[in-house]
């Protein structure tokens, strides 16, 4: 027996029986059965194979993982109702198209030779389905029939509207209309009144989930999942039968949801998504990592350590839920989950309705005995439980917690009933505090208005939990002491009042317990942020102490701090690697919900000292969130507050906080909306040293690249302060000044001319000669940040010695001066006079490529990346000698190097690939092309991205490359990366298929038999202006295949290049202008279509007001609609839309393209028309027509003489053939000494001149 026959396909058995079990399967798929038998045929074939003695066991298990994937996606979607079909459409389309594609890969491992074209017959397949689905839809019958119950209609419409409103981008118009069609069907059909969507309502095909759940309750069980971005969920399934699913059970769930999901509190569960109205209805809240309470204290007894803590913050969690007037009426410790940070949570609150229904149901098949018995208070045996109740159950809570074992565990329940009517509780704990005890004693007693409140339980509580943690801390520093070896003497308390050094603090936070500890931390934070003082952790052994208390401090303000000076300590003092503090930073934990609401709730207050603490806080939140959004957006309008009331030493660090919390795109903005800016520049304007300083800071994070602040600061008057700190400033705030004049002229041209204007150049030239190292590196930024928007700015710089001392601070300066005069030269080369400093220039690209062999990883990054952007300046034609000598160096980084090198160097190859025909024959030398098509296979998201660059850019010009590039298997890839790929990497893709195609017919036939065709066609329909613009291209370069051609047209090509046509943007003009030339060249239908659309008169509009490129395209275009003597009512069209004028005109213009095609335009609107023939003299085209003749250029003399010949041959009219007159000796020079293409012509005109009367 072969292998494959015993083959295990997971959850069905042989591959044989799995085959088997999917052709049944496949019959049950209504409207898509034909596509799913199809790949039934196709799964056959692969079975045939593996059964030879061909196959080997990797095939085997990658056909069996395939299978696998088939038979769950069958039994997923077979037999489904109608509505289920329709709102799930897109997605079971695109997962049967994955499977197609799969078993493709399948074929091409197998070495089988494909029937026929798949992709071919699944758009035909897609095409019939919905034909099918929509014919169905239409069927009211079909309808009426699948939804008999008032439950099924209300889920029905609630799916549609969930698929409408807010899933309508994943669906094609089609679909949507599909969907909109069946909504009005199921509105008709069932008379059913239309309802809102609710905003928690998620379908359950959303979710992926694991079908055997963790957890089972009396009402239902708990599965394990994952919803999109939220990766790990849990989904509780309600236990309630069909049939005591009512509508008045549905509306009183709907509602009690909808109050559910308004709730936001640290300590209760938060609910993502339900549905009242599924079989069974779910709930779907965040997964709790550490499981529930009792099963987290039963774990370690470490774990019983935080008892008192959280059980506070699950009293807390209480009191939120009795002040939005919800009961709880179910807790116990299995209802307090515990999350990831060790936060516990109360869940399961608020479902009395789908609880009770659930009862109802299980009641059929279970005993009535409720689960949650020995939770219960006496008075909830006869009537439902109240808050008075839920304080009784939270006290056999803390009672679980003591004994680890639930409340009267060992007695029957109908003993525990009779001790509830008795008022009888457990006895106490022997390990219970008396204080507790006697709180326990009061919160059951057996009247519930006598019960204590939940003030004094917090209290309580809260006292304990401190306790709990003041012990934890004091045992840590006994372990401590002990290992040091002399814990009497070392244990003592410090008198903090007094103002210490940074050493004293340094030497001491070590020892302090928790509080002292934090207390000390915020005295040196508060020195720290002075450079002077610290300068003295570096006498003290402070950073190796910093770098301590963030790996082992349990006090996550003690890590944010200890983060927040070390990052001066890299920044601003270069004391402590980067990288070693970026690792650092993933060592610190995140601020949990619960530390950002007592951060919020600190600063709204008026307190001083707890507003400094709690800013100081912010600031190290802000170090440590690497560029991610806020949790939590509510401290920044708190900080901002502030920023307008604080006293000086809270506008500090309510300043530094909001500069550390810019460091991402939303949060700049949100601090903005906020209202930052105006009490930001008060500081800055009018605030001590330190507050200046920061203001400076705080301002060029908020610019960095973010036009709309970097407008709004410059309005506000930013720019005249930061000029004034810039040059009377201390060395410190000229720095931080740089650094903002740099990201504001970045950001705008506005706010860039306005720093040059008011003379910042000098200001910071003046820094790069003579500053200290960072004041360097932020005016090299700042200076390539005012070239990078303006020739003028490049000028000023250059004159005045800038481009020298860049080029020095690269050669000789540390690494990240060498980055910021990097990019300074790069913006240079981008826009500046390299020609005139080709010298400086050179010696930099030198240099640079040394780096590549001999500098560290870092440096090779810089290096790649720098001459990569050399060689895409306007001026880069000057250093490509230099830039050449690169290619080899490149070509060994992207081979071997590191992942940061690799990549960068892609980076400068893909562009060096795009300088000219020697550097693409120079790098396809190096070996490169088979490396990139692998990194295009293989790579990470920007390798690919570069290395489609790099093929597409390799292939242009070059037919050696191009054959190459093509049987390296790359033209399948660019197609994958124009279906999955991310928009550059389509974009990319979409310009290599064009180069590629353009260079032969085969890879233009091969591009189409992949898909290629169509997946330009969606971008073309739908991608963004850069994707269309590419897309255009692409298809215009296809086109020079017939086939492909009439492809295109059956996909609507026409329609849109006409509609693009319109786009303000000029690129996607010209490329759509481009597109429209190919097809009008191809055949009389095309030029007959691109009429019908309206295209003349945008073609025309084009010739008057658009760029060189738009106007010589359109006049393509119209001399290829008219350029056939049976085209007489198109001439008219062209003629009638005013033509004839902008052509002459660009006769006149410089341009040689133009002057060509504008003759050939002319020469074609004459054909038979004698009243162009007229039009064109009195434009005085004829003139220009005939000097024409005389040109250097092959094509000028011969459309010329097309041109003339025509208006010979075509008019009647006297001024024409007077003024041909002087075109017959020219003439008859090019018949005796031109190509043979112009002695056909000036032959042709020299005839019709003779059959005019003309002079020969």
């Amino acid at each position: 027996m072969c292998p494959s026959r015993s083959l295990v396909v997971t959850g069905v058995g042989s591959m044989a029986e799995a085959l088997s079990m999917i052709k049944k399967l496949s019959d049950d798929m209504k409207e898509i059965k034909p596509a799913c038998k199809r790949l039934c045929d196709r799964v056959e074939d692969v079975f045939a194979v593996l059964q030879s003695d061909h196959s080997n066991d990797q095939h085997e298990q990658k056909a069996a993982e395939v299978i696998t994937k088939y038979h769950q996606f069958l039994n997923r979607y077979q037999g489904k109702e109608l509505v289920h079909r329709v709102v799930e459409h897109s997605t079971m389309m695109d997962q049967l198209r994955q499977l197609h594609e799969e078993v493709a890969a399948l074929f091409e491992l197998l070495s089988i030779k494909p029937v026929g074209n798949w992709g071919e017959e699944w758009e035909e397949d897609h095409r019939l389905q919905k034909e099918i689905l929509a014919a169905t839809v239409k069927t009211c019958t079909v309808v009426r029939s699948e939804l008999q119950d008032p439950r099924t209609r209300d889920e029905a419409l609630l799916l549609l509207k969930f698929e409408i409103e807010q899933r309508g981008e994943r669906n094609d118009d089609d679909v949507l209309g599909l969907m909109k069609s069946t909504l009005s069907t199921v509105l008709i059909t069932s008379k059913t009144a239309d309802k809102c969507l609710p905003a928690w309502f998620l379908p359950l095909y959303e979710l992926e989930y694991e079908s055997k759940p963790f957890a089972r309750r009396s009402i239902g069980s708990i599965h394990r999942g994952a919803w999109g971005e939220q990766t790990d969920v849990a989904i509780k399934f309600f236990m309630i039968d069909e049939e005591v699913m009512n509508e008045r059970m549905q509306g009183i769930s709907e509602r009690e949801l909808t109050s559910i999901f308004s709730l936001s509190h640290p300590n209760t569960a938060s609910m993502l998504g339900a549905s009242h109205i599924s079989l069974p209805p779910f709930i779907v809240y965040k997964f709790a990592a550490n499981g529930n309470l009792s099963s987290f204290l039963g774990r370690s007894d470490n774990n019983k350590r935080h008892a008192w803590r959280l059980l506070y913050e699950a009293a807390l969690g209480l009191r939120y839920i009795h002040e939005n007037n919800i009961v709880h009426g179910n807790l116990k410790l299995s209802n307090i989950l515990i999350d990831a940070d060790g936060h516990a949570m109360l869940s399961d609150f608020g479902l009395s309705t789908l609880c009770t229904y659930s009862c109802l149901s299980q009641s059929k098949i279970e005993s009535s005995t409720p689960k949650n018995l020995r939770w219960r208070a006496p008075e909830c045996l006869k009537r439902r439980p109240t808050f008075a109740s839920d304080i009784y159950s939270f006290a056999m809570c803390i009672i679980e917690a003591t004994i680890g074992e639930p409340p009267f565990a060992f007695l029957p329940d109908d003993d525990v009933r009779d001790n509830l009517r008795k008022g009888e509780i457990p006895d106490k704990p022997d390990d219970m505090p008396d204080e507790i005890w006697g709180m326990i004693v009061s919160m059951t007693n057996f009247d519930p208005a006598k019960r204590v409140g939940l003030e004094h339980i917090l209290d309580t509580l809260k006292h304990y939990s401190e306790k709990e943690m003041h012990k934890k801390s004091r045992e840590l520093l006994d372990e401590y002491h002990l290992a040091m070896g002399d814990a009497t003497e070392q244990v003592k308390t410090f008198d903090t009042s007094e103002r210490m050094p940074v050493t004293d603090l340094v030497s001491r936070i070590g020892f302090a317990c928790v509080d002292e500890q934090e207390n000390l931390m915020q005295r040196l934070v508060e020195a720290c942020i002075n450079d002077e003082q610290r300068s003295q952790l570096y006498q003290s052994q402070g950073v190796p102490t910093l770098i301590d208390l963030v790996q082992t401090s349990d006090s996550h303000f003690m890590q944010v701090c200890a983060m927040l000076i070390l990052s001066w300590v890299v920044n601003l003092d270069s004391k402590f690697s980067k990288q070693e503090f970026q690792t650092l930073r993933g060592e610190a934990g995140t601020a949990t919900s619960q530390e950002l609401a007592v951060m919020n709730n600190k600063l709204s207050g008026a307190n001083d000292q707890e507003n400094i603490v709690a800013s100081m806080y912010c600031a190290g939140i802000g170090t440590l969130m690497k560029g991610n959004v806020l949790q939590d957006p509510e401290l920044i309008s708190h900080l901002v507050a502030k920023l307008r009331s604080g006293n000086d030493t809270v506008r500090l660090w309510a300043v530094v906080a909001v500069g550390k919390f810019a460091h991402n795109d939303v949060d700049r903005t949100t601090i903005a909306n906020n209202g930052a800016i105006a009490p930001v520049l008060v500081l800055l304007q009018s605030g001590n040293r330190s507050q200046k300083l920061w203001a400076a800071y705080a301002l060029a994070k908020l610019c960095q690249d973010n036009e709309a602040n970097s407008v709004a600061v410059a309005s506000c008057g930013a720019i005249p302060l930061l000029l004034a700190l810039l040059h009377e400033g201390d060395d410190r705030q000229k720095e931080f000044a740089a650094l903002a004049l740099g990201h504001l002229a970045f950001a705008n041209d506005n706010s860039c001319g306005m720093i040059a204007s008011v003379g910042a150049i000098k200001l910071l030239i003046t820094l790069l000669r003579v500053g200290s190292g960072r004041q360097k590196q932020r005016a090299g930024f700042a200076l390539g940040s005012l070239m990078s928007r303006s020739v003028d700015n490049c000028t000023a710089i250059e004159v005045d010695g800038g481009i020298e001392l860049l080029v020095s601070l690269l050669v000789n300066g540390t690494d990240d001066q060498k980055e910021s005069a990097a990019f300074a030269l790069g913006t240079f080369v981008a826009r500046g006079d390299v020609k005139s400093n080709v010298a400086e220039l050179s010696e930099a690209t030198t240099y640079l490529i040394s780096l590549l062999t001999s500098g560290n990883n870092t440096q090779k990054e810089l290096a790649a990346l720098t001459l990569g952007t050399f060689s895409v300046g306007a001026h880069a034609e000057f250093l490509a000698g230099t830039l050449g000598q690169a290619t080899g160096p490149l070509v060994s980084l992207i081979k071997n190097g590191g992942k940061g090198p690799q990549e960068q160097a892609a980076f400068a190859i893909s562009h060096f690939a795009g300088m000219n025909d020697t550097s693409r024959i120079a790098i396809s030398r190096e070996g490169v092309i088979p490396v990139l098509i692998s990194l295009l296979e293989v790579g990470s998201g920007s390798l690919k991205e570069y290395a489609a660059l790099g093929l597409g850019n390799l292939a242009l010009n070059n037919t050696g490359n191009c054959v190459e590039i093509a049987r390296g298997g790359a033209i399948p890839l660019f197609i994958s990366l124009l279906a999955n790929g991310t928009e550059k990497q389509k974009l990319y893709a979409a310009l290599a298929v064009g180069n590629l195609s353009v260079c032969s017919s085969a890879n233009s036939t091969a591009v189409a038999n992949v898909g290629g065709i169509s997946f330009l066609m969606i971008q073309l329909r739908s991608g963004s202006e850069s994707l269309k613009e590419a897309a255009a291209f692409a298809l215009a370069r296809l086109a020079i295949n017939e086939t492909n051609c009439s492809l295109m047209m059956s996909n609507g090509a026409i329609p849109i290049l006409i509609k693009l046509l319109q786009s303000e943007n000029d690129r996607l003009k010209e490329q759509a202008a481009y597109a429209l030339s190919e097809f009008a060249d191809k055949s009389y239908e095309n030029c007959a279509a691109i009429v019908r659309e309206g295209g003349v008169a945008l073609h025309v509009e084009l010739l008057r007001i658009g760029t060189d490129k738009q106007r010589e395209y359109a006049a393509m275009t119209l001399s290829f609609i008219c350029g056939e003597d049976e085209l007489n009512e198109h001439r008219v069209a062209i003629s009638r839309a005013g033509a004839i004028s902008p052509l002459v005109a660009l006769l006149r213009l410089e341009s040689d393209p133009l002057k060509r095609w504008a003759a050939l335009g002319l020469g074609s609107l004459v054909i038979k028309d004698d009243a162009n023939c007229a039009v064109i003299q009195r434009e005085g085209a004829i003139p220009v027509l005939v000097s024409l003749l005389r040109s250097s250029l092959d094509r000028h003399k011969e459309n010329a003489a097309f041109a003339l010949g025509r208006l010979a041959a075509y008019s009647s009219d006297e001024s024409v053939i007077s003024a041909l007159e002087n075109a017959a000796a020219p003439l008859v020079m090019l018949m005796q000494t031109g190509t043979e293409a112009q002695k056909e012509e000036a032959a042709f005109d020299r005839a019709r001149s003779a059959h005019s009367g003309l002079p020969t």
